[in-house]
């Protein structure tokens, strides 16, 4: 016998282990740490009843309120928190010694030729972080919609947004400042003034905001100053 639960579901957990009991099935649930930074959840691809086994997975596409979430503030073009573009990775790892006990992931590129490695790109998972670097050198952070601290500009949130909320709130500075907006071939907005492309990432059925930040050299050519990736809609 194999069902699937057809429709996505809050998880009650309670309720789901009453249903259960009284079907005679045996509950397993999985949480959180079965996949961390996700939601309470339940997936539909993944939420099955396998003969009298319910198996349960938590974690996915959950959203860190605010009031968990690190706060930061953007210097634009310059710094975003305690990270400050053009730092080194070893220089980006002590920054978060403070506020993060989350280790970045890094890829290398670079050796063989001339034995030189140079960090690429890190990444803070738990703590929700992408970050880029040229030539070693930091330049480029995405925070992540759902669990990465949240940044603030001019007073305002930008992390973990409704898209159409915070585009409006552009588009209002944006009449005061000459050409101050502009759009990335995905469509999504970019602040000329905040240093910022509002990118997006799927909260279940929905989107959410995903800061992409980066410093003054990157205006010569937006578009290619980080790889492609960087700029697409993200789960």
């Amino acid at each position: 016998m194999l069902a699937v639960l057809g429709h996505r579901l809050e998880l009650q957990v309670p309720v789901l282990v009453r249903a259960a009991v009284g079907a005679g099935l045996l509950l397993v649930v999985c949480s959180a740490a079965c996949r961390p930074g996700r939601s309470a959840l339940l997936r539909p691809a993944l939420s099955v009843v396998t003969g009298r086994v319910l198996i349960m997975f938590m974690g996915w596409w959950h959203v860190r309120p605010d009031e968990e979430r690190v706060q930061w503030a953007l210097e634009p073009f310059a710094a975003v928190g305690p990270l400050r573009f053009g730092m080194g990775a070893d220089e980006v790892t002590q920054a978060l010694l403070g506020v993060t006990g989350d280790s970045e992931h890094r890829t290398w590129v670079g050796g063989r030729g001339n034995n030189t490695w140079r960090v690429s790109e890190g990444r803070c998972r738990e703590f929700g972080l992408h970050l880029y670097y040229r030539d070693g050198r930091l330049s480029g952070i995405a925070v992540d919609a759902l669990r990465g601290p949240q940044v603030t500009a001019d007073g305002t949130a930008l992390v973990g947004r409704v898209p159409s909320a915070l585009e409006q709130w552009m588009c209002e500075r944006a009449e005061t400042r000459p050409d101050e907006l502009a759009y990335m071939s995905a469509g999504v907005p970019s602040s000329k003034s905040l240093g910022v492309v509002i990118n997006v990432q799927r909260e279940g059925d929905h989107l959410l905001t995903r800061p992409v930040f980066y410093p003054a050299e990157a205006l010569d050519d937006l578009p290619h100053w980080l790889p492609q990736r960087a700029w697409q809609i993200h789960d």
